[in-house]
């Protein structure tokens, strides 16, 4: 009997000494880390729904500005076109707001003393004549006159055709047929000169507005 409680004991020893040994294993078993739970490494991030619309958005709004500059180039050098579109819709309002850009433009490059920039004026001036705004019409269309005196442009098509302008500016806006006549006249004998092809036109409108004058 006392041998047989001695060897129940030693069994329980050894029964006892080994079971840490597999708990132990059990234990590192879990611990053995996998891509799925190793936390050790951030998993690769993915952009925020917010971020991505914001940065979408960004990119849209700078491609509109670069259209917007690009646009706003193209008007610089159209600004004479555009007048002369919205003239003939006789939107004189628009037509002069680009002839104004357009002699803008012209005396930042430094063309006051040009044939340009006296067509310009010329042009300005027309607006303001349908606009009845006569006085300023006058103004711009002797400024045309005496850039052209300038630079020796005075035996022009440009020059008769302002000289013209001039006449009939008296005539329908000032109703002053006589000081008209003074303008017109002139502007008959160069195109005489020039054989210009308004010359016949022209010259009936003249001699329509000499009839009127009692002096």
């Amino acid at each position: 009997m006392k041998y047989y409680k001695i060897l129940i004991l030693i069994v329980f020893v050894l029964y006892c000494s080994s079971s840490p040994e597999k708990t132990e294993t059990e234990i590192d078993t879990k611990k053995v880390e996998t891509p799925e739970n190793n936390t050790s490494v951030p998993p690769p991030k993915k952009e925020e729904p917010e971020k991505k619309v914001e940065t979408e958005k960004r990119a849209k709004a700078e491609t509109v500005e670069i259209v917007i500059k690009e646009d706003k180039i193209q008007d610089v050098k159209d600004y004479n076109s555009a007048g002369m579109k919205y003239f003939s819709k006789k939107d004189y309002k628009s037509s002069l707001r680009y002839y104004v850009k357009h002699k803008e433009e012209q005396e930042k490059k430094g063309m006051i003393g040009t044939n340009g920039y006296a067509t310009t004026l010329h042009n300005i001036g027309m607006v303001y004549s349908r606009m009845g705004e006569n006085d300023l019409a006058l103004e711009h269309y002797t400024r045309s006159m005496a850039v052209m005196d300038s630079i020796g442009l005075q035996k022009t098509s440009d020059y008769a055709t302002t000289l013209f302008n001039v006449g009939k500016l008296f005539y329908q806006n000032y109703k002053k047929p006589c000081e008209a006549v003074h303008w017109l006249e002139k502007a008959v004998e160069l195109e005489e000169k020039l054989d210009h092809p308004d010359l016949a036109k022209d010259k009936k409108y003249y001699m329509q507005v000499d009839g009127e004058c009692e002096d």
